[in-house]
């Protein structure tokens, strides 16, 4: 059975919506808008950035070893060409089992 995502506005769970996303070299990626969570497990598997006005859409970017600085940004393993190269994902911020496995084959996670 695949895992379902849900939206951290749909759970209970910390919320790190508004957080700074840099990469591993500190340039800025965006904003988290939304956290999916795997509903199993309730472990954040995916963000939702915004990464500014010309973007309509936001980029899912995996929580696999991603960490917050002491000043509260999200780190993430990926950099920002990567992030802005991924699958779009649905503007109703749930994932398909196709759209995960596209972001998965994209991120190599």
């Amino acid at each position: 059975m695949e895992p379902k995502l849900e939206s951290a506005r749909e759970t209970s769970h910390p919320v790190l919506t508004g957080h700074k996303v840099v990469d591993a070299e500190g340039e800025k990626i965006g904003v988290i808008d939304d956290v999916l969570f795997d509903a199993e497990t309730n472990q954040a598997m995916w963000a939702l950035v915004k990464r500014g006005m010309l973007h309509r859409r936001p980029a899912a970017v995996p929580l696999t070893r991603a960490f917050r600085t002491d000043d509260g940004d999200i780190v993430v393993a990926f950099d920002k060409h990567t992030v802005e190269s991924a699958p779009h994902v649905p503007t109703d911020h749930v994932l398909t089992h196709d759209t995960e496995e596209a972001l998965c084959a994209h991120y190599g996670v």
